[in-house]
């Protein structure tokens, strides 16, 4: 029995073995494995081996995001250590990723003396679609010579297909639609897991790149190229377009765009991401989120620093029709990352929120560190009425000054003060109004009513109204009360 790094082997049966001082021998043998049934058989004469195996039903383990329907394996070692002969193919049937079917795969390699040849093909019910293939004058356990070699990497994908749910046309299904090619070289001594970008060369170009869903996608609209030297990723108008079906007609309606351009470096960058004229309701719809939000939605953001020393410019701008303006802007250096975003109502109230945030030893944004201050000097609260489901009727004004450490578990220090307070819960007469009032915050993150005292709307009795207000975690804020 063999257990290493969680693979397991063991024996089913007996098994016989011969072994001389030059000689080895080992008969067929029967193991069950990890990744399923297995027979192995072994033989070293003067030093030159001939090693096989193979597996009938090729099985994943259960803790890998990977799994196969069936499959199967085959592969010989043979030859002179350290160089020897490797022969591999592997057929898996209905490849399955995260619960995506991706297809039938077809792996095969030869490795020898003076060559690598790798090879992948990957394609739904049996189509050959996506084709990968590597090759390298140069065995890739020759450590001698695999610095001073190079390995080419190419992949192809024809209308490649590939769903979450094939057989089905439900809300959570996605299928991605894919033609292009990928065309790189890099040192043979560079397919390793510390791979250094910075050696890699070559280029791509994508023909068609679709993401479908029932209710609409996000396409490309036109060829996109790009080019790898020397660590620099030079991508060349990407555009795509956000998309949604029209039930009343067979037409396509366009409902924001995305663009990508420029250069990604080890150097400098300056990479810039747009994104025009997104209709924030329908893309949260795409995108199947619980957002109850409308309106349109324009940004842009610029990448000029390295992934090691990480310099970012953002800047965000929403229409809303019940909240109206939200506009953002982001800067963000290795010394550190702000923020200041406003918004102003259709009554021209506006909100201010400014946000700092130290780097992390890489420069990029330490979330458990970051601060945030709220003020505005008066909101109607009209505004808000349709953010709390539990009211039929809001009205008021309120003002403050809040603090917020560590977003990552908010704590609040600050105080709300609230004039002019008018509410009604929904399917309850009357409503009730309130002069004055408070909500304090004490670093937590829920704030206490304090002070509300009123009368109901037709004017009867002294109520007194508290409970608590949390902190929003959505953009729907929840509301305690006790009357």
């Amino acid at each position: 029995s063999v257990r290493r790094a969680g693979w397991v082997a063991h024996t089913t049966g007996p098994f016989h073995v011969e072994s001389g001082p030059d000689s080895f021998n080992l008969t067929q043998t029967d193991l069950a494995t990890t990744i399923g049934h297995t027979r192995v058989k072994a033989r070293q004469i003067d030093g030159e081996w001939l090693l096989s195996g193979r597996i009938d039903s090729l099985t994943l383990p259960p803790t890998s995001s990977w799994a196969v329907r069936s499959g199967q394996a085959q592969f010989t070692v043979s030859g002179l250590a350290p160089h020897p002969l490797i022969d591999l193919s592997l057929q898996a049937d209905d490849l399955l990723m995260g619960g995506q079917n991706l297809g039938t795969l077809s792996v095969g390699a030869r490795i020898e003396d003076g060559a690598t040849k790798a090879s992948l093909d990957l394609g739904v019910r049996g189509t050959k679609r996506l084709q990968i293939h590597l090759t390298a004058p140069v065995h890739v356990m020759d450590t001698g010579r695999r610095a001073d070699e190079e390995a080419r990497l190419q992949i192809t994908a024809h209308d490649y297909v590939t769903s979450s749910n094939p057989d089905s046309a439900t809300a959570d299904s996605t299928s991605l639609h894919l033609s292009g090619q990928l065309d790189v070289s890099v040192p043979v001594s560079q397919l390793d897991d510390d791979m250094d970008w910075s050696h890699w060369r070559g280029h791509s170009t994508i023909s068609r790149f679709q993401i479908r869903r029932p209710t609409g996608g996000l396409r490309l609209l036109e060829p996109a190229t790009a080019h790898l030297d020397s660590g620099a990723l030079n991508i060349e108008d990407l555009s795509m377009a956000l998309e949604v079906d029209r039930l009343d007609t067979s037409l396509i309606r366009t409902v924001g765009t995305i663009e990508v351009t420029g250069r990604l470096d080890t150097i400098v960058s300056n990479l810039r991401l747009r994104m025009k004229d997104i209709d924030l309701a329908q893309a949260s719809r795409l995108l199947s989120l619980d957002a109850d939000v409308a309106g349109g939605f324009n940004g842009e953001a610029v990448f000029t620093g390295t992934p090691d020393r990480p310099a970012l410019d953002m800047e965000f701008g929403a229409q809303l029709p019940e909240l109206g303006l939200v506009t953002m802007r982001v800067r963000g250096r290795p010394l550190g990352w702000n923020a200041l975003a406003k918004w102003r109502t259709p009554a021209q109230d506006e909100l201010t929120a400014s946000l700092g945030v130290p780097p992390d030893s890489q420069g990029w944004p330490d979330w458990q560190g970051a601060r945030l201050r709220l003020r505005s000097s008066g909101i109607e609260l009209t505004a808000l009425l349709n953010r709390w489901g539990k009211l039929d009727d809001l009205a008021g004004r309120v003002q403050g000054d809040l603090s917020v450490s560590d977003l990552l578990q908010p704590k609040l220090e600050g105080v709300v003060d609230v004039e002019a307070l008018q509410l009604a819960l929904l399917d309850m007469q009357p409503g009730y109004r309130f002069d004055v009032g408070q909500i304090r915050f004490d670093g937590g993150s829920k704030g206490d009513l304090v002070g509300f005292s009123g009368t109901s709307t037709e004017g009867s009795g002294r109520l007194e109204l508290g409970g608590t207000l949390n902190w929003p975690t959505t953009f729907s804020p929840e509301l305690d009360l006790h009357l």
